[in-house]
């Protein structure tokens, strides 16, 4: 949703190609910080009333956290298979060292 909105946006200020360059760079940029956002929540999070938190300070997830939970995300069903065992955390998570939690 958010690509879209930056693609359109942009499309008629610089062109349609150098447009779908920039709104791919913002949704990815989004998808992988996004985590970061305040209080630990994106936008899905804060509507599902989770956060992502660091495991061990119990403070919102950072920025490199976020990066380093959602760079995981090609890995696909290998990095859902880590839920299924001991403490329910996605592979992502464990390199990063976060937990979600509900609020």
């Amino acid at each position: 949703m958010l690509w879209l909105f930056a693609f359109y946006l942009l499309r008629n200020i610089i062109g349609h190609n150098t447009a779908i360059f920039i709104a791919s760079l913002v949704g990815l940029a989004y998808f992988l910080f996004s985590d970061a956002l305040a209080n630990g929540q994106s936008i899905g999070k804060k509507l599902l009333d989770i956060k992502v938190i660091d495991k061990e300070t119990m403070q919102p997830c950072t920025l490199a956290q976020s990066f380093l939970r959602n760079i995981t995300f090609p890995l696909g069903i290998l990095d859902w298979i880590f839920i299924f065992f001991g403490s329910h955390r996605r592979l992502g998570d464990f390199i990063a060292s976060t937990i979600v939690v509900k609020i």
